[in-house]
């Protein structure tokens, strides 16, 4: 009976030996496949990375956003944000998506934008527009008809007496100004977003 008892913790003995090693050549071949990724990407650093996601003109909440490594050579050459919540999303962004510093802000206006209050041409009106909404500005009082003056602008709030403050490349600041101020800028809604 002692020689079974014997026979019975060698055998144990051995297939605890034979699970170490098997366990040990699988963890080695687990840092060989990370450092070989590692050497493939280069070096990592922590960036903010959407988790849920968001509209433009919708205030980026902590829950929003969490902090990932990504190897360099995954980032986008944009200055990525060193803080999203609290901050107001400039675009729509997606889940994964990695928060860019130009995507987050105070406001709506994207940087290096200009902000420009837009009233309804005579007694028109624009079409429904909500902040985040993009739309063209088009001045309608040109002596050759009506001209598109900013393909690409964004509002970035709306009064109650119709008047809708658009966000504007600085390129198109000017053209967009003076058809405001001269009530000739109109609004055409692009992408009009579903409404809740």
């Amino acid at each position: 009976m002692l020689a079974g008892v014997r026979r019975s913790t060698a055998a144990t003995a051995a297939a605890a030996v034979a699970v170490a090693l098997v366990a040990g050549w699988h963890t080695a071949a687990t840092v060989r496949s990370a450092e070989a990724a590692a050497a493939r990407y280069g070096d990592t650093t922590t960036v903010l990375v959407m988790r849920r996601a968001v509209r433009a003109g919708e205030v980026v909440s902590a829950a929003d956003v969490e902090a990932r490594r990504l190897p360099h050579a995954l980032l986008p050459d944009a200055a990525v944000a060193e803080r999203a919540a609290g901050r107001v999303a400039t675009v729509d962004m997606v889940v994964g998506e990695v928060v860019l510093a130009a995507r987050v802000g105070t406001t709506l206006v994207p940087a290096g934008w200009r902000a420009v209050a837009v009233t309804p041409p005579g007694s028109g009106a624009h079409p429904p527009v909500v902040a985040g909404d993009a739309v063209e500005v088009i001045d309608v009082g040109g002596d050759s008809g009506a001209a598109v003056v900013a393909e690409e602008a964004v509002a970035v709030g709306v009064d109650r007496d119709g008047i809708v403050t658009v966000a504007v490349p600085s390129g198109d600041v000017a053209a967009v100004a003076y058809a405001a101020a001269g009530g000739t800028a109109a609004l055409a809604v692009i992408a009009p977003r579903p409404r809740r």
